[in-house]
């Protein structure tokens, strides 16, 4: 019954073939149906429908067969003149717009991050008002002179502001819009929507609030009638993927006492079900004799019923306060009941682990290596470090440091990844001495800042050459010599303190200055066994070492391993940066355990997918940390490695690498982010206000860790120390304050909404802005500098851009960028370079006259001679396309003399770059090669004798599997641009592919290329999968090759969906031995392409010219002065081959072959009076029906025409309705 009554409630109404009404009779026996009554919105309102009810309830008692409505005439005069009803059209727009001035454009109430499959299935939630409640509310409301409606309303609004931490919200309301007495028994819709901008003052009292908002619902009354359509088109608000002006909704319905009455027959009411809310959050109060029911009806897509379920409560919790004291700050009332307050206070306190707690570092690692003495302590290669050996070189590290240093002495690490590396910082350990750890590639002034305000006068390194690198105080041992010969002597290890020092580790500070985060033993020890017991880490677990040794994650990769007797893998600086070797270790090694930030382990996942390695079984415990997590990765992830466990760790470099986690599931739709999660062993997590009060459930607040892991202080810094570890004043804990915000979801975890300063995370490490900026100021070329991330790449791999403006000897400088790049990176580890700079005249301000970072532009365009190419070679223009192609942007703005990180790369674009050009070139390359080279034409250079242009080259992704996927082949040039608008206009209802051709315009005639060929190699780029669903589409020479295409494909059985052709002639019957392709004819549709009048300059004695090659070049030298500023004479070169190339193509193609799919043609006016009988042999082509279409355009423009676009997102709009 229930799937029947659903079942009519979701048809949707042909208005254009039946009635705005459907009847359905359910026949179950001869005595025994059901009636369905259907009604469409846009004629039926609630009023209406008691007026229905009570007409067929007198109309069955009287057996009468027609139904009679005295006022019908008046519903189609309000769909005459929506406007009847309003007196003054501009008194109302006037009253409306001073109204909504101010508002926000969205409501600020945060989305759930994580929806369980169960959690979709349902999308309202029902309570109630209480008999002692109701009665309190209506007589407070009569107190104050207004409605209960009026109240209720007004709660909710204080709410929302509150849940959403904000003093201003926007909520819709549905009016009936029957204002006049005539309207009383008058059917049809006359329902109008209104919007109220409701402004919080949190001194307020309740009861000055509901008094604000009865006058201000009074002086709505008589302009509640203008269509809210009007309004949105008079106010021009920012649209995006969310409901103009409100989002949220409030609505009040009044049941009537009078059911349907239809004789004999039994009456029974169902609980309604409902479609997805048009709006993020609907409360619909139903007041009847039965009391005040609520209905929560919500996007399910965005909250899960525990959130909705604690906003019902705490709605119900703030109408109580109301009621008993309504006179109070509305402030000052509660929304988390006390038995919240108590689940939130055990929530936020990690599992007890009594055993973990106060144990030494060095003592532990004792213990474990002589338990596990003859077992596989460290890989590095093909060397086997056991535990008795890394013991005995660790132990000559420890000697040495015993005769020159004093105990709790910090020894600085400046050694290149592997093996000696991880000795020393053992060594260190074990000697009872804290490590601090000096980042690979730091630059020499970054080091020598770092020993000085450390103090550290020790360092253990291979640079013993570069003594400039430190202060001159700095003392220089070098590892190597106390391995070879060994020192004499027997190491002796101090038996360890929790309280004592481990290791300081340096992270990013506000001010230029580094911080050093000084880590005692007990608190990493306790993260570190911890960890090993929840995941059973034993001796039969090996590790692969990513992490840079000044990257806390560092610390599990080695101590934590050894901990637990398994094993270490190290990398070599070369491998730590390729996916190959880190997919080799895997394999070679059998890694268990994946300790990374997100971005490494998308890179292995990208390049396992460009290698086609379906499966990694070796991996059981993947663990993400350091940076947002994608929900896309976790779902790839899970798919490549089937046995592993994904987990996401968090917390602060502080609180001893980690201090909260969260398992990443399978059968769990993460919406754009992943829940924080819940307190490590012996640590908390808390979320607390400004007062340092814990806050309630879906309350954001400041994210605070507490318990064993909190760091001892900033080494050297009382002043930042005092201002980040505070302690509670209800418990006394201290703990530290992480500058992150989240809030407790019900579920019983913490979201992460992100900072509240300028602090950001590249490649896992911690950048504060400020540290940037100071940087840039410090330049002398430097006068004002603001650095902003953006995430705004294909992959959204975050990055840095650098905005400034010049001092008078920065204007005085021919290369003033180019001496602040290199300035900067001297100054700065590589991972904090701005990747983009920006020299801009003046910095946009305010209206407070501050610096507004967001109308910085993230355009990427150059301000310096860089913005102008010069002649590029064939190879260069390819990587630029494909580095285009990668990053999401236009060719043009790729810099050809800038690195790939200077033009907006990562590591992580970097696989997906590298398999662009595996694909376009077949070559091998390593990412560090494509890495390393300063400017990419040295990358074009290394290509040049290596690969010859492919003859095929796809670019675009169809990661989007519920859309069809348009594919784009490039015309008579090989180039796709001329598809620029499509792509743009289209991205939105299919994944768009473009084929390009860079081997058709290769200078040189190619003998052995056919269409035929031509067209196989595009298809076979193509995979055969969902082809059914794909379009393939061609411009001029494009069509033709698409044809091929589509009869390949059908042979092959897997043929497209549609084929699409723009403008395209067909082949000549028969091959001409006389036609040739002259270079003039190349230049004037040069000429025409590049929009330039067909003035062609032409040689006047071509015979004499040698080769079709230099006759190219000499008709570019006469036309030189209008050719220069639009194209290079390489661009040039491979525009007139390719057109070259193309003509012979179909000159010797022969007859098209004829395809089996629906075939749709678009043909220029042009094209159509040289060639009057194209359309009738066009119509021949297809077994199918062949659509003819005509434009008043030419050859070029038919690109750019509005209702082709249009009917391209007809069919594939239609193309994605099959697809659902």
């Amino acid at each position: 019954m229930l799937a029947a009554l659903n079942a009519q409630c979701t048809i949707p109404f042909d208005l254009a073939a039946e009635y705005p009404l459907r009847c359905r009779i359910l026949r179950k026996s001869a005595q025994h149906h059901y009636l369905f009554l259907t009604f469409h919105h846009c004629v039926v309102d609630g009023w209406t429908a008691n007026l229905l009810v009570d007409e067929l309830s007198r109309d069955y008692q009287a057996y009468e067969e027609h139904w009679h409505y005295d006022n019908g005439q008046a519903f189609f005069r309000y769909l005459e003149d929506p406007f009847l009803a309003v007196a003054n059209v501009d008194d109302s727009m006037a009253f409306w717009r001073d109204e909504l001035d101010g508002a926000p454009e969205k409501h600020a109430l945060e989305y759930d991050i994580a929806i369980t499959a169960a959690g979709k299935t349902q999308n309202i939630v029902r309570t109630s008002l209480t008999n002692e409640l109701q009665p309190a509310l209506t007589q407070l409301a009569k107190h104050n002179g207004t409605t209960l409606f009026t109240l209720l309303h007004s709660a909710f609004a204080l709410l929302i502001a509150r849940e959403s931490a904000t003093d201003r919200v926007v909520i819709g309301s549905p009016i009936a819009n029957r204002n006049e007495p005539t309207l009383n028994d008058a059917v049809g819709s006359f329902v109008n929507t209104i919007a109220h901008q409701f402004i919080i003052t949190g001194d307020d009292s309740f009861t000055a609030l509901l008094q604000k908002n009865a006058n201000k619902f009074a002086r709505a009354f008589k302009h509640q009638g203008l269509p809210f359509s009007y309004l949105v088109e008079q106010l021009k608000p920012t649209r995006g993927k969310f409901h103009p002006i409100f989002q949220i909704m409030f609505v009040c319905q009044h049941r009537k006492s009078n059911e349907l009455n239809l004789g004999g027959a039994q009456i029974n009411t169902l609980p309604r079900r409902y479609a997805p809310p048009k709006f993020d959050l609907v409360l619909e109060v139903i007041s009847g004799a039965e009391g005040i029911q609520l209905e929560w009806q919500y996007n399910a897509k965005l909250f899960t019923p525990e959130r909705i379920n604690g906003l019902a409560q705490a709605y119900a919790l703030l109408l109580q306060q109301i009621a008993c004291d309504p006179s109070r700050a509305v402030e000052h009332y509660s929304l988390a009941p006390m038995a919240d307050n108590r689940q939130l206070r055990q929530l936020s306190v990690g599992q007890a682990m009594p055993v973990c707690l106060r144990q030494p570092l060095s003592d532990r690692l004792l213990r474990a290596a002589h338990q596990h003495g003859d077992r596989p302590a460290l890989f590095e290669g093909d060397q086997v470090w056991h535990y008795d050996r890394l013991l005995r070189h660790a132990g000559l590290v420890a000697h040495w440091l015993n005769a020159h240093t004093a105990p709790g002495a910090l020894i600085a690490i400046d050694l290149p990844r592997g093996a000696h590396q991880a000795i020393a910082a053992l060594g260190v350990i074990l000697a009872g001495r804290a490590y601090l750890p000096l980042a690979e590639g730091l630059p020499d002034a970054r080091v020598a800042a770092i020993m000085r305000i450390s103090d550290c006068v020790w360092v253990l390194s291979n640079r013993v050459h570069h003594r400039a690198r430190y202060p001159q105080t700095t003392r220089v041992q070098d590892l190597e010599a106390l391995f070879s010969p060994p020192a004499t002597g027997t190491a002796t290890f101090p038996s360890g303190e929790a309280e004592a020092l481990a290791y300081v580790i340096y992270t990013s500070g506000t001010t230029g200055t580094p911080k050093g985060v000084a880590m005692e033993h007990g608190a990493v020890t306790n993260t570190l066994l911890t960890m090993n017991q929840l995941f059973n880490v034993s001796h039969r677990d090996n590790v692969l070492a990513l992490a840079d040794l000044a990257f806390d994650l560092s610390v599990y990769d080695l101590f934590g391993s050894w901990l637990a007797g398994a094993s270490v893998t190290v990398l070599s600086p070369h491998d730590a940066k390729e996916p190959s070797a880190w997919l080799h270790a895997i394999r070679q090694r059998k890694i268990s355990i994946w300790n990374s930030v997100p971005a490494i382990l998308q890179m292995l996942v990208q390049y396992c997918a460009q290698e086609n390695i379906l499966s990694l079984p070796q991996l059981w415990h993947i663990w993400l940390s350091g940076d947002r997590i994608s929900p896309r990765l976790i779902a790839e992830a899970h798919r490549l490695c089937p046995n592993a466990t994904i987990t996401s760790l968090g917390g602060a470099t502080e609180g001893a690498i980690w201090s909260i986690y969260h398992p990443l599931t399978r059968d769990t739709h993460y919406r754009n982010a992943i829940p924080y999660g819940t307190a490590l062993p012996n640590q908390s997590m808390w979320v607390l206000n400004e007062k340092l009060e814990p806050c309630g459930f879906g309350v954001t607040g400041d994210i605070y860790i507490g318990g064993v892991g909190v760091a001892r202080e900033y080494w050297r810094d009382r002043q930042t120390t005092a201002g980040s570890f505070v302690l509670l004043p209800t418990t006394g804990e201290r703990v530290y304050r992480t500058g992150d915000r989240g809030r407790w979801h019900r579920s019983g975890y913490i979201e992460f909404l992100g900072r509240e300063d300028q602090q950001v995370k590249l490649q896992g490490f911690r950048v504060e802005l400020g540290d940037v900026e100071f940087a840039l100021k410090s330049s002398e070329l430097v006068a004002e500098a603001c650095v902003v991330c953006r995430d705004e790449t294909r992959n959204g791999t975050p990055y840095l851009e650098a905005y400034f403006t010049l001092t008078e000897a920065g204007k005085a400088s021919v290369q003033a960028e180019q001496r602040i790049r290199e300035q900067v990176t001297a100054a700065l580890p590589a991972y904090m370079a701005p990747s983009r700079y920006h020299l801009i005249e003046r910095f946009p301000l305010s209206r407070n006259g501050k610096l507004d970072r967001t109308l910085l532009s993230p355009d990427t365009e150059r301000s310096q001679a860089s913005d102008v190419v010069p002649a590029a070679s064939a190879e260069l223009m390819l990587l630029r396309e494909l580095l285009a192609d990668t990053l999401g942007c236009d060719p043009d703005k790729i810099d050809p003399y800038a690195s790939f990180f200077s033009n907006g790369g990562s590591s992580l674009s970097g696989i997906t770059f590298l398999g662009n050009i595996k694909r376009a070139l077949n070559v091998e390359l390593t990412l560090a090669e494509i890495l390393g080279y300063s400017q990419l034409d040295k990358l074009a250079e290394r290509l040049r004798d290596n690969a010859p242009l492919p003859l095929s080259m796809l670019s675009g992704a169809a990661d989007r599997p519920s859309l069809p996927t348009l594919y784009l082949v490039h015309g008579a040039g090989g180039q796709v641009h001329q598809y620029a608008k499509w792509t743009k206009q289209l991205f939105a209802c299919a994944n768009i592919i473009t084929i390009a051709s860079p081997g058709l315009a290769a200078p040189g005639a190619d003998d052995t290329l056919t269409l035929q060929r031509l067209a196989a190699s595009h298809l076979a780029a193509i995979p055969r999968a969902k082809r059914d669903t794909a379009v393939i589409a061609g411009w001029s020479l494009g069509g033709q090759l698409a044809v091929h295409m589509a009869a390949q494909a059908t042979e092959q059985g897997a043929p497209f969906a549609h084929a699409v052709l723009v403008d395209s002639g067909l082949p000549a019957q028969q091959p001409s031995v006389n036609r040739g392709f002259s270079v003039a004819q190349s230049y004037l549709r040069l000429f025409d392409s590049l929009g330039i009048a067909r003035h062609l300059c032409r040689h006047q004695e071509t015979n004499a010219i040698d080769s079709f090659a230099n006759e190219i070049k000499m008709h570019y030298a006469l036309n030189q002065s209008v050719l220069a500023e639009k194209i290079t004479l390489e661009h040039a070169e491979a525009f007139c081959w390719a057109l070259k190339k193309s003509f012979d193509l179909t000159n010797n193609a022969g007859p098209l072959p004829k395809i089996a799919i629906p075939l749709t043609l678009w043909l220029s006016q042009q094209r159509q009076r040289k060639h009057p009988n194209l359309a009738q042999r066009w119509e021949r082509q297809s077994s199918h029906d062949v659509q003819l279409n005509y434009c008043a355009e030419t050859h070029y423009s038919i690109l750019n025409n509005a209702q082709l676009l249009r009917a391209l997102t007809q069919m594939l709009r239609a193309l994605s309705t099959s697809l659902e």
